[in-house]
């Protein structure tokens, strides 16, 4: 989406919401009006009249609608279609288990990859972003309060399994180091066996700015970012930790 389209949606957004609060105003309002919206009712008539009147309110709301979908809006309810993960999201790094400390390296390559935005100007509506973390951005601060959870099973309840010890920022991404517990056998043998590779981040942005991408998208930059969450997945499930 570019800027242009964006400041589109926002026209159309306002427009569907000033529609869809017009249709219920004369849905709700009984046969007491005699005049709606510059038009005067046969009483006797009244209630055909104002439903027609609301529905017409309601296609016009509908085309505003069809044009915001074909911008790549999202409403609630809809189907979010599957992200591909690709190489742009977290893994974990090949050959990194250390079987006498227990710890492996998660990889965080700091490349666009899709995203979401609430805008709020288009009411309850997503917008979808190119999201690029600054990877000299992480908060150091925050990584003794990161959760690490296992979830190779989704039909289980994610516990926690490990934590993070350390971090190391390069131009390219970030490596999270990660200790398991001593006392978890079964995520210790995964990982060594290859079994976990994906890994899904949970993280707040404290600071971005939106520019216009090359792409269909607008383009995020994460200046400055808390990390809160890792989930570890089966290495078959990367659509999972997207």
């Amino acid at each position: 989406m570019t800027l242009d389209e964006l400041n589109e949606a926002r026209e159309l957004a306002t427009r569907r919401a000033e529609l869809l609060q017009e249709a219920d105003d004369v849905e709700k309002r009984g046969a007491e009006a005699a005049h709606l919206f510059g038009h005067k009712f046969n009483l006797e008539m009244e209630d055909v009249l104002r439903m027609a009147l609301a529905g017409e309110l309601r296609r016009r709301a509908g085309v505003s609608e069809a044009r915001l979908r074909e911008l790549g809006i999202v409403f609630p309810g809809d189907p979010v279609a599957e992200i591909d993960p690709g190489p742009k999201h977290a893994f974990i790094q090949r050959n990194s288990w250390n079987r006498e400390t227990g710890e492996f390296t998660v990889w965080v390559p700091c490349t666009p990859a899709r995203s979401w935005r609430r805008a709020e100007a288009l009411g309850e509506a997503d917008v979808e972003v190119d999201e690029a973390l600054n990877p000299h951005g992480i908060e150091p601060d925050s990584l003794g309060a990161v959760t690490v959870v296992d979830a190779t099973d989704r039909n289980a309840e994610w516990r926690e399994c490990a934590k993070v010890v350390g971090t190391t920022s390069t131009d390219q991404g970030v490596a999270i180091r990660v200790r398991v517990f001593s006392y978890n056998g079964l995520v210790r043998g995964a990982v060594a066996a290859g079994d976990i590779s994906a890994v899904g981040i949970g993280y707040e942005g404290l600071e971005e700015t939106i520019v216009e991408g090359t792409g269909d998208r607008p383009l995020v930059n994460v200046h400055r970012w808390r990390l809160h969450e890792l989930r570890l997945h089966r290495a078959d499930t990367l659509a999972e930790a997207a």
